[in-house]
C-alpha cells in the first residue's frame, strides 16, 4: 500500500507540475493547461490547444516520460500486490493441507460456531489433534485468528470427509446448528467408515432418535445439558461447586 500511495502522489505532482508549467510557459488559462497535461501524461495524443513554443514542447516531452514511468511503476506495483497475495494464499492453503493430510488418531469437528469452537478448545486444552469443516466466512477468518486447521467446504459430501482423513480419524463431531444437517453427516461418515466414533449435536430432543437412527454413537443436546446445569445450581449450589472444584483440579 505505501507503494501504491507513492505512486499517486508522484502522478499528482506530475499533474501540478504539468498545469503550472503550461499555464506559466504557454499563458494557457488553467483549465486548458490541466487538460493539455491530462492527455499529454496519458499518451492519449489528442490535438494540442495551442501551437507550442520550444519551452513548452520540452515540458511536453517531460510529461510524456514522467508519465510513461509513473503509469508503468503503478501498474507493477498492482500486479506485485495481486501476485504475492494470491501466491501467499495458495501456500498457505497447501501447508494447512497438508499438515492434515498427515493425522492420525485425530478428531473431524463439523461447524465452527459456538458449540464447534468449544469443542475445539477443550480439544486444544487435552492436546488433542483435531480438523475443523467449516465454510462460513465469518468462521474462517475466526479459525485463522485461532491457528486452527480447517477445510473450507461442505461437511455433507464424502470427498469432505475424505480430505478431512476419516478413514484415519478417531472420532468425529456434527456440531452444525441445524439438526437436519448433523442427521446427514452422520449418515455420509457411517457409509465412508461404519466403525467410527460420532458425537452429534442435538437443538431439539424430538431429534435425537433420529441421529441414532442415523449411526451416531452419542447425541448431546446443548440446551438441555445447559438447562439442567442452570437448575442443578439452583437446587444445589454447593455440591455443584464441589463439582466444579474436583474437575478443574482433575486438569491440573
Amino acid at each position: 500500500m505505501k507503494k501504491l500511495r507513492t505512486s499517486f502522489m508522484l502522478l499528482a505532482l506530475t499533474l501540478l507540475f504539468g498545469v503550472l508549467g503550461y499555464h506559466l510557459l504557454e499563458g494557457m488559462t488553467l483549465f486548458d493547461a490541466f487538460y493539455m497535461t491530462m492527455i499529454t501524461i496519458s499518451t492519449v495524443g489528442f490535438q494540442e490547444v495551442h501551437p507550442l513554443s520550444v519551452k513548452g514542447k520540452i515540458l511536453t516531452l517531460l510529461l510524456i516520460s514522467t508519465g510513461i514511468m509513473i503509469g508503468a511503476y503503478t501498474i507493477g506495483t498492482l500486479l506485485r500486490m495481486f501476485l504475492e497475495g494470491e501466491i501467499r494464499k495458495t501456500f498457505g492453503r497447501r501447508k494447512l493441507e497438508k499438515k492434515i493430510s498427515v493425522l492420525m488418531n485425530h478428531y473431524i469437528v463439523c461447524g465452527y460456531g459456538r458449540i464447534g469452537s468449544l469443542v475445539c478448545k477443550e480439544l486444544q486444552r487435552h492436546r488433542k489433534n483435531f480438523v475443523v469443516i467449516e465454510n462460513s466466512i465469518g468462521s474462517i477468518e475466526r479459525m485463522e485468528s485461532d491457528g486452527v486447521l480447517y477445510i473450507p467446504a461442505d461437511a455433507t459430501t464424502d470427498e469432505t470427509l475424505l480430505q478431512a482423513g476419516i478413514m484415519k480419524a478417531a472420532g468425529i463431531v456434527t456440531a452444525l446448528g441445524s439438526d437436519a444437517d448433523n442427521v446427514f453427516i452422520t449418515l455420509t461418515a457411517k457409509g465412508l467408515r461404519p466403525d467410527i466414533f460420532i458425537l452429534a449435536r442435538s437443538s431439539n430432543d424430538s431429534n435425537e432418535k433420529k441421529l441414532e437412527r442415523a449411526g451416531a454413537t452419542r447425541v448431546v443436546s446443548p440446551y438441555l445439558i445447559g438447562g439442567k446445569r442452570m437448575a442443578q445450581v439452583l437446587i444445589r449450589p454447593t455440591v455443584v461447586d464441589f463439582i466444579d472444584i474436583a474437575m478443574m483440579e482433575s486438569h491440573l
